[in-house]
C-alpha cells in the first residue's frame, strides 16, 4: 500500500496531532461511490446468504477487484467483514488499528441463522449513499 500516505504528528507542532494524518486524502468521486455503494449492497446479499461463509477466526484481508474485503474475529465482540474501496484502503488500516472497538464505517448486523450475528461494514462511503441502494 502506499506508505507515504500518512504522516505523524510532531510534537509542539500545533496544526498536528500524535494521530497520522492524510497529507493527500484519497478521493472518491461520486460516481465512484454510487458503484462501490452498488457492490456493497451486492456484497451483503452473498454475506446474508452464507453468512458462514465470512466468519474467520484470524485476521484476513482478500483483494476483490475495486475492493478489499477484511475480515476480524471479533470488533465490538462480534465476527466483522470490512468492505474498503482500494482507494481508502490505507486510511481504513490506519483507523482500524487505532480504534479497535469502534466501528469504522456503516455497519450491519446479519443474523447467522445459528444464534450468532456477523458485523458488516463499509469504510469510504457515507451511510447516506448506502441507503439510498439498499
Amino acid at each position: 500500500m502506499n506508505s507515504g500516505l500518512l504522516r505523524q504528528g510532531v510534537a509542539g507542532d500545533p496544526k498536528m496531532n500524535a494521530d497520522a494524518i492524510p497529507i493527500n486524502p484519497p478521493k472518491i468521486t461520486t460516481q465512484d461511490k454510487m458503484s462501490y455503494a452498488k457492490e456493497f449492497q451486492a456484497f451483503v446479499k452473498n454475506v446474508r446468504e452464507k453468512p458462514e461463509d465470512y466468519i474467520h477466526e484470524t485476521e484476513d484481508i482478500q483483494e476483490n477487484g475495486t475492493h478489499f474485503i477484511v475480515y476480524e474475529p471479533r470488533r465490538k465482540g462480534l465476527p466483522t467483514v470490512h468492505f474498503v474501496p482500494k482507494a481508502v484502503y490505507d486510511e481504513f488500516e490506519g483507523k482500524r488499528v487505532r480504534t479497535l472497538q469502534e466501528f469504522t464505517g456503516p455497519t450491519v448486523k446479519i443474523d447467522t441463522g445459528d444464534g450468532r450475528e456477523l458485523q458488516v461494514s463499509c469504510y469510504g462511503i457515507e451511510q447516506s449513499m448506502l441507503a439510498i441502494n439498499f
